[in-house]
């Protein structure tokens, strides 16, 4: 039977279709992503749980110039009916996140601004409503009267036409407190605030790459989101991805991270990318003080000094400069940073390519980091049959949304890593003993744990 028409459901498609024409390179867009917009032009909440790479930004990036089409239709949803000038907010929780977001909807050709670091003249526009994207944190827009007045001016009440909270399954990990104590960043709890001081009827959009199924519920509670809320989720599963769990004593001093200073000793322009990531500050700089001396000279291209170090450590509490620094090299195949040791700052929509290996030192916080830490490998590097890596990725997906502990998680791979298997063509797996850390194939996450000293509600 044929689908009725709906001319609503009609406008805006065709409203998504015209805005595509004039994008080189992108001639459609893929089903979850038109299902996510669609649901959100129509003035209805919608959450996008769509894997690292996938296109998330596009969304969004689509809607102002969309709606702003939309106005023109007989059939325009009635939140954009007053919108000569569509507006869209898209609150994200790193600064360095946010930063890359603008530049990206820059040369999108979209006009966009970060509220974080306006300039006085930038802020005369944003208030007259300049921009089709406003990038800001939670604490910007919750805490500044001065932003929570602009909400509930003319100029926001008419053209405003949704709020996008990217990196979402932070809602609640950081804004609820946990065991009695503190919030991490109250203000991820608050967001829904800002839902009284739009015009009513303005949608929200949620997106993330990971959020079981608790979290899904918490996001829509703190969100204030309808409960017709629209919920659109594309598959995680990455064929080329191999996991392992290494399991080590807490007497280890560190030597099972040797293959990557054999690796880089031996062929330092070919190894490829690594993300180290730890769960605290101390642990980043244990571990790169071990890497540093284990290096000895080679730890640097040239002369001694930090932009000629192959080794950097990315946190919170790091230098501006030296992020910077970081961001910017490890993008570049032809820089001399290789190795970035970091907290989960780093783990959030900010894009690295060609990432060979990611090295959990201590099992991730929790399934969601987990997912998106996994997804910065490069998906080029082929290095299993795609009937076992579709295995492994059975397990962290069972794993994920029943609400096992990372415990079930570690238990599983070792035991599928553990079976008999023949290599298939030309992906050639590594044998069951590879679980040693000596040499990983390239494409890997590798959990070193520390099963016996592991405390899974350690910040």
């Amino acid at each position: 039977m044929a689908e009725a028409q709906d001319p609503a459901k009609d406008a805006i498609r065709d409203s998504i279709a015209k805005t595509l024409l004039p994008l080189e390179g992108i001639d459609c867009l893929k089903p979850e992503q038109s299902a996510v917009l669609e649901h959100f032009l129509s003035g209805n909440d919608a959450m996008g749980l769509l894997p690292t790479g996938f296109g998330k930004s596009l969304i969004y990036q689509i809607a102002p110039a969309a709606s702003g089409l939309l106005s023109f239709s007989a059939h325009c949803p009635k939140h954009i009916q007053t919108a000569k000038y569509p507006i869209l907010i898209v609150l994200s929780p790193l600064m360095a996140l946010i930063k890359d977001q603008v530049v990206e909807a820059q040369q999108f050709g979209l006009s966009a601004v970060s509220l974080c670091n306006a300039s006085p003249c930038d802020e005369r526009r944003i208030l007259d409503g300049s921009f089709q994207l406003m990038f800001g944190n939670p604490e910007t827009f919750v805490l500044d009267p001065k932003w929570r007045d602009m909400l509930q001016s003319t100029v926001f009440q008419e053209n405003l036409v949704g709020i996008v909270v990217d990196e979402a399954h932070k809602t609640p990990n950081w804004g609820e407190a946990k065991k009695g104590g503190k919030a991490f960043r109250e203000t991820f709890g608050r967001i829904a605030e800002l839902r009284s001081l739009c015009k009513q009827g303005t949608p929200i959009l949620a997106l993330t790459a990971s959020a079981d199924p608790q979290t899904r519920k918490d996001i829509v509670r703190l969100l204030n989101m309808s409960k017709d809320t629209k919920f659109v989720e594309g598959c995680p599963n990455r064929i080329n991805i191999r996991l392992s769990a290494n399991r080590i004593k807490p007497t280890d001093n560190l030597s099972c991270l040797h293959w990557i200073v054999s690796g880089v000793k031996e062929n330092p322009t070919e190894f490829g990318k690594v993300l180290i990531y730890c769960k605290e500050f101390d642990k980043c700089g244990a571990v790169w003080c071990h890497l540093k001396a284990a290096l000895g000279d080679q730890a640097y291209v040239g002369k001694k000094v930090y932009y000629n170090c192959r080794i950097q450590v990315f946190h919170s509490q790091s230098p501006p400069e030296l992020k910077e620094h970081i961001l910017h090299s490890f993008r570049k195949n032809s820089s001399v940073l290789s190795i970035v040791i970091a907290t989960t700052a780093l783990s959030m929509g900010i894009n690295f390519p060609n990432v060979r290996y990611v090295v959990n030192y201590g099992p991730p916080e929790d399934m969601e980091d987990m997912l998106q830490q996994i997804d910065y490998i490069l998906e080029n590097f082929n290095v299993l049959s795609p009937k076992y890596a579709e295995g492994i990725m059975q397990i962290v997906n069972k794993v994920f949304h029943d609400n096992l502990d990372l415990d079930d998680l570690f238990d599983a791979i070792s035991d599928e890593l553990s079976n008999d298997m023949e290599p298939s063509g030309d992906n050639h797996m590594p044998p069951a003993s590879w679980v040693s850390l000596e040499t990983p194939p390239e494409g890997v996450l590798v959990f070193p744990y520390d099963n016996e000293n592991y405390d899974s509600d350690s910040d």
